[in-house]
């Protein structure tokens, strides 16, 4: 068939090493295209890729991450010329397509090319490599490996130099790696075993940590290969617990926690305010947690209703966010990752589940930096729930109004 053949073609382009594919922050592209056609062989493997983003922190050394941090703003730079984005959060699942949009998608790919070309001409950080740039900086040109994945909860997967995703209501695993090193191997079936943990007597724990003097754990499980679940959420305005661990078990489910082997601990970013899951974003927002920066905006709007929370996109988590959120919006084409929101007045308190949030609209910073506003949707069952079942006088609306004489302080 023609589709076949189509695949066959582009199989042979887009794993062919030799030919480079460029991009600009391209491995949401990617993996959007993986999982739009996921019955097509031709888009689970890309080599070779270059992200001309990753590209600018390494030939421009001197500048600062914010240089470069978007196609825009690169575009400016290089030719001092406006590339338009408007038709960006468009409706892209209407066919056919207006010409605007025939000729943005068209416009962003064709500036890649001459952007690669004005990065590298006469440029004495790339000369001074005398032609060996891209191979001695072997991280600028990755592969893409794309698996396909039953959407089951009941196992979880090991996947090396990679992740579990969602897009379009699919559930596949992303590994990364750079193009000319070793391959990773595929997706490996890591099976939760409930039952054997927990028949296990509870002293028989605690006799082996007794006798050891430490409980030692080295196998570091991603919560990306956790999937949260979403019907078994506990209602908005409850407390959860002091940690972020604490609160990932009770989304994902204890079950399944307490079924991870003895050794393992769960590995996220434990200083930042995002964590994804496999199908789900986690926000955190501490309050009088650390050495406050006011580049970093957390502010309650519309009496609690909404909140700024601050992300600088040049961060992995961050990114991944924003882009789920633009790409989302109201396009029913894309998988709707939820975002679950919490919060704690200070570190006496718990974190407060708060409910799930939406994107409204976000504010660009100096830089790298952008306030997204987010609108709690179970806002009304959050102050009812939080006034009736506290166990403290630390309510919802309370640490919103300590927030708001804090913010008029300042």
């Amino acid at each position: 068939t023609l589709e076949a053949s189509l695949s066959e073609t582009l199989t042979k382009i887009f794993q062919d090493p030799s030919l480079r594919i460029l991009g600009f922050g391209i491995s949401q592209d990617l993996s959007k295209l993986a999982a739009s056609f996921p019955h097509l062989q031709c888009f689970r493997e890309f080599h070779s890729v270059i992200d001309l983003q990753a590209l600018t922190r390494q030939v421009y050394l001197e500048t600062s991450k914010q240089f470069m941090s978007s196609l825009q703003k690169a575009v400016a730079i290089l030719f001092r010329k406006k590339l338009d984005k408007s038709e960006q959060c468009s409706e892209w699942d209407r066919r056919p397509l207006r010409s605007g949009q025939l000729e943005y998608a068209s416009l962003d790919a064709a500036v890649l090319p001459k952007m690669l070309k004005e990065m590298v001409t006469d440029n004495p950080i790339v000369e001074r490599e005398n032609g060996y740039f891209l191979k001695k900086h072997s991280h600028l040109q990755s592969s893409f490996r794309f698996s396909p994945l039953p959407d089951d909860d009941s196992v979880a997967y090991r996947v090396p130099m990679g992740s579990i995703k969602h897009s379009l209501n699919l559930k596949f695993a992303r590994q990364m790696w750079p193009t000319f090193k070793k391959t990773p191997l595929m997706p490996q079936v890591m099976q939760l075993d409930q039952q054997e943990n927990k028949n296990r007597p509870r002293s028989v724990k605690k006799e082996k940590k007794a006798k050891t003097g430490r409980n030692i754990k080295k196998n570091a499980i991603s919560v990306s290969v956790l999937t949260g679940d979403l019907q078994s959420l506990p209602q908005p305005g409850i407390k959860l617990g002091y940690t972020k661990d604490s609160v990932i078990e009770r989304v994902v489910r204890k079950q399944v926690i307490d079924s991870l082997p003895n050794d393992s601990y769960l590995q996220y970013n434990r200083r930042g305010g995002i964590i994804e899951l496999g199908n789900v974003f986690l926000l955190f927002v501490n309050f009088g947690v650390g050495k406050t920066h006011h580049k970093y905006r957390n502010e309650f709007l519309s009496e609690g209703r909404q909140v700024t929370f601050t992300i600088n996109q040049s961060r992995f988590e961050d990114g991944e966010l924003f882009q789920t959120l633009l790409s989302c919006g109201d396009n029913s084409m894309y998988y709707q990752k939820p975002v679950l929101f919490f919060v704690r007045g200070s570190t006496r308190d718990k974190f407060l589940f708060c409910g799930r949030a939406k994107y409204l609209r976000h504010d660009e910073q100096d830089g790298d930096l952008i306030d997204l506003i987010l609108e709690l949707i179970n806002y009304d069952k959050l102050v009812e729930n939080s006034e009736s079942v506290s166990d403290d006088s630390t309510t919802y609306l309370s640490i919103v109004a300590s927030q708001d004489r804090n913010n008029e302080s300042y």
